[in-house]
């Protein structure tokens, strides 16, 4: 649901915690292509924390937190 808000009303900063954690791998990359959508079309900034590095290698720059 937060992600369809997104898509219609596009801001210019996307805070997404987990986007993709309780998807099977099919649904989460299809999630995943449509967040990167909104970078491209739109110009949105996206912040994804992710444990699934598949889909963090994807992305323009990635920050690893080590604690």
């Amino acid at each position: 649901m937060a992600l369809a808000r997104t898509i219609l009303k596009p801001g210019q900063l996307v805070l997404a915690d987990e986007p993709t954690g309780a998807l099977d791998e099919k649904h989460a990359n299809a999630t995943f292509q449509l967040i990167k959508s909104l970078c491209d079309n739109y110009g949105e900034t996206v912040i994804i924390v992710t444990h699934n590095l598949d889909l963090a290698k994807q992305t323009d720059r990635i920050i690893e937190l080590n604690y």
